[in-house]
């Protein structure tokens, strides 16, 4: 019981330190608290499961250059890292009722800003076959957003990079409902959503930047029959990019280096005001809308297969994307070995048509010149390393060595187009063919 009590006590305060805004923050306390149970009591009605990773990455790139699995990872160049796959999580579900049921989940992995509460809401069952949760849960989005940390509950090292890397949402605070039934062999469900979410990602120039979604709100529509699973997803989220003043004032120095008299009629001054409008562009706040559509056939059998494609639009000149990945197993016995190939490309990305150097000189001078040319590269850097352009070609195997063990081995092979290193350290405007060996054991208890 004192242990319990310290517990408790412990999360509070990381809550507090959390500075979460009202009903959300002291509901993912309560509820996480309460799902511990605690009481010797309440053992027969209190489940605890977990899951997690053990795995390695061998990174074959240009210097500099470093792997991420998402987009909320740090950006490491280390050719031999442990830290990308590696994970542990453990879930609580609590039931209070029949009907209520508290749940909550700890996640231990890497990441920019650690983010260890995952799941913390209360779900209402009032009737059979209708759920309503409140409180933090994951996003509609991806086909793969409640298991993407799971690494058990899919064939690949990892979700497709292309596909689940580049999408800035993780969890969402809010509520969410789900209604299920069937008709004839078919079984179909509506999960729909509405929340905020936010997410810190790191900038290509080594800052951090803020992802923030003040509003999310969309419905999921899935068929099941037989083996195959089809999902169709629509949402529309209202975000903006938050960043600090430095970079703020750096924005506002662009354009007015570009209405100088001396740059002004010039190809650097076009790209200088080119530069200043698409930053503020994107920082601006404004909605985006999504459509996914998935399917998954799984039947028990020898052949498994999944595809997803992504794709989004804002209405702006930058940053809408197309995404997409599709796979093929072969079951042998324990083994399944697999074929998986994934693209990602976001439009609008802004391109410099002059060298800037000469311009600069003999309108600035040379130190002037060379503070400008700085400051453009490193704007420069930050837009392009906002957007991906880039194909994967993944092979690999799943050894299933226990009922709740798998060993996995995979190499990806991936074409990154100039200007479209998302999801890789190095922002720099040139192509590069890198690959991947990931070697892993997933499991869970």
């Amino acid at each position: 019981m004192a242990f319990c009590r310290g517990l408790l006590l412990h999360v509070v305060k990381y809550n507090h330190g959390m500075a979460w805004r009202g009903l959300r923050g002291w509901l993912a306390v309560g509820v996480f608290g309460v799902a511990l149970g605690c009481q010797a009591e309440d053992v027969p009605r209190l489940r605890l499961n977990g899951f997690g990773t053990v795995g390695v990455v061998h990174v074959q790139a240009p210097q500099g250059w470093g792997f991420r699995r998402s987009h909320d990872q740090p950006r490491v160049d280390e050719a031999l890292r442990a830290d990308v796959d590696s994970r542990l999580g453990v879930q609580a579900n609590y039931e209070l009722t029949p009907q209520l049921e508290a749940v909550g989940q700890l996640l231990l992995a890497r990441q920019l800003q650690p983010q260890p509460l995952q799941l913390a809401f209360l779900a209402w069952r009032p009737e059979p076959g209708l759920t309503v949760r409140l409180g933090r849960t994951n996003n509609g989005i991806y086909q793969y957003s409640d298991s993407r940390n799971i690494g058990f509950s899919y064939p690949w090292a990892r979700p497709n990079n292309e596909t689940n890397a580049s999408l800035p949402l993780y969890t969402l605070d809010g509520i969410d409902a789900t209604w299920q039934w069937q008709q004839a062999e078919s079984f179909w469900s509506l999960h729909t959503y509405l929340g905020r979410s936010r997410s810190t990602l790191p900038s290509a120039t080594g800052g951090r930047v803020t992802y923030d979604v003040q509003r999310l709100a969309g419905a999921t529509l899935k068929h099941t029959r037989g083996g195959l699973e089809l999902r169709g997803t629509l949402a529309v989220a209202r975000a903006q990019i938050q960043t600090d003043e430095r970079t703020l004032q750096a924005v506002a120095t662009l354009d007015q280096l570009g209405r100088l008299p001396g740059l002004a009629n010039t190809p650097t001054g076009a790209d200088l005001r080119d530069l200043h409008d698409t930053a503020v562009e994107a920082l601006k706040t404004g909605n985006v809308t999504y459509l996914s559509l998935g399917a998954i056939y799984d039947d028990g059998g020898p052949w498994v297969a999944a595809m997803e494609a992504i794709g989004s639009t804002s209405g702006r000149s930058y940053g809408d994307v197309r995404l997409g990945f599709a796979s093929l197993g072969h079951r042998f016995g324990a083994v399944t070995p697999f074929v998986a190939v994934g693209t990602g490309r976001f439009t609008g990305r802004f391109a410099s048509r002059a060298d800037w150097g000469p311009d600069l000189m003999s309108a600035l001078g040379p130190q002037m010149a060379g503070m400008t040319m700085l400051l453009m590269s490193q704007m420069d850097r930050n837009l392009k390393g906002a957007t991906m352009d880039q194909h994967s070609l993944s092979l690999g195997l799943r050894w299933d060595l226990h009922p709740r063990a798998a060993l996995k081995l995979q190499h990806d092979r991936y074409w990154v187009a100039r200007r479209g290193s998302l999801t890789w350290t190095d922002a720099e405007p040139r192509a590069a063919r890198p690959g991947v060996t990931s070697l892993s054991v997933d499991f869970v208890f």
